[in-house]
């Protein structure tokens, strides 16, 4: 009997145990997979040297307590590169658990002489939730800085020319305020020289005897 009573509970035990492993390897399976697409463009000036850096560093910085970037070091943060004039990324954000997800996307490129970053940042909310199928769907909604809404995240950057910004300085040192100040300056002698000399000659006029 007290065999019979220990068979029959290790097989239920047994049966238990895969049911759990069952379990956990789906749902270690069921989570969606968004594409966050990024978008830099590098505007040159004509007669730019031929070596220009177009690289732009990005951070993408979690705000939700629920943390997304698994894969790397640094949970919270998200780091990524774009080189050239033209350049998107797609970031795949994965999630295995339905929740609000929010995230603020901005270009931490280090400041260089002739350059011009665009220094703007996006607030990023992706909402999962879950379906009658028993699958995770996600919706992704871009705001700028201004709180409208965004079809595009994207990064004008752009590169001047060192000669542009040398005439520019000339221009500002070379202008005719000068030219304009010698001449009143010549102007008023001569009327200072005029009124001078008529007053002379009306004492002149004046000591005269008849």
């Amino acid at each position: 009997m007290i065999k019979k009573l220990l068979k029959k509970n290790i097989a239920w035990i047994v049966l238990l145990f895969v049911l759990f492993i069952n379990n956990k390897v789906y749902a270690s399976n069921n989570y969606i997979e968004v594409p966050l697409v990024v978008e830099q463009f590098f505007d040159i000036a004509e007669g730019a040297e031929k070596e220009v850096d177009l690289t732009g560093k990005y951070e993408l910085k979690t705000l939700s307590e629920n943390p997304t970037f698994q894969e790397n070091g640094n949970k919270d943060i998200f780091v990524f590169r774009l080189n050239g004039e033209k350049k998107n990324s797609s970031i795949p954000l994965k999630y295995a658990h339905a929740g609000v997800y929010c995230y603020e996307l901005v270009q931490t490129t280090k400041d260089k002489a002739n350059y011009i970053f665009d220094r703007k940042s996006y607030k990023i909310t992706v909402y999962v939730k879950n379906v009658e199928t028993n699958q995770l769907r996600a919706q992704v909604i871009v705001e700028n800085e201004d709180g409208k809404k965004c079809e595009k995240i994207e990064f004008h950057n752009r590169y001047l020319i060192k000669n542009i910004l040398g005439s520019q300085q000339n221009l500002t040192v070379k202008t005719g305020d000068k030219a304009n100040v010698n001449i009143w300056y010549l102007v008023g002698n001569i009327a200072m020289i005029a009124i001078i000399g008529v007053s002379i000659m009306k004492k002149k006029k004046g000591n005269v005897k008849y």
